[in-house]
């Protein structure tokens, strides 16, 4: 029982964390990664861009989507971590090959799989005011190119230390 309250707990925990993002019209930072205003889906769940530093040092920019039926149905029994399935993601107007896989049992993290991929979703970041993914989702730039220009230079002096 104990446990089932817990696990309520943190479900409208991050729910309320969620609306409370939600509401931000620019991207804001959290943990050293920086995360788009969140977009609600059909089946109650949210989806968010996310910019971070991967762990080879590289930035990248991901879509990731959180407790919905995507994550229900893909990440109910999936091995976590393991980005093995690819699904093209029209960014824009432009086809971009990704990558998917279950952050854990309620996030899917979709990223490309190649730097012009990974190159045109942040210049689109950088030149619109909003960027559609797959006509279904559109997410805010809002505050986009000041969260790369951060990253970028702590990426930079990480990249200078000796």
């Amino acid at each position: 029982m104990k446990k089932t309250l817990t696990a309520i707990a943190l479900g409208l925990s991050i729910i309320g964390n969620a609306m409370a993002v939600e509401k931000h019209d620019k991207w804001i930072e959290i943990n050293g990664a920086f995360y788009s205003p969140f977009v609600g889906t059909t089946d109650g769940g949210v989806s968010f861009a996310t910019l971070y530093e991967n762990k080879m040092g590289n930035i990248v920019a991901s879509i990731d989507f959180l407790n919905g039926s995507v994550t229900e149905s893909d990440c109910k029994n999936a091995e976590l971590g393991k980005y093995n399935n690819t699904q093209p993601l029209n960014i824009n107007g432009t086809l971009v090959k990704t990558t998917y896989g279950c952050v854990d049992k309620d996030r899917v993290k979709f990223f490309p799989i190649t730097n012009a991929g990974q190159n045109h979703i942040i210049s689109v970041f950088k030149a619109s005011n909003t960027v559609t993914v797959s006509g279904d989702f559109t997410y805010s730039a809002n505050g986009f190119t000041k969260s790369y220009n951060t990253l970028k230079a702590r990426n930079d002096k990480k990249k200078l230390a000796i």
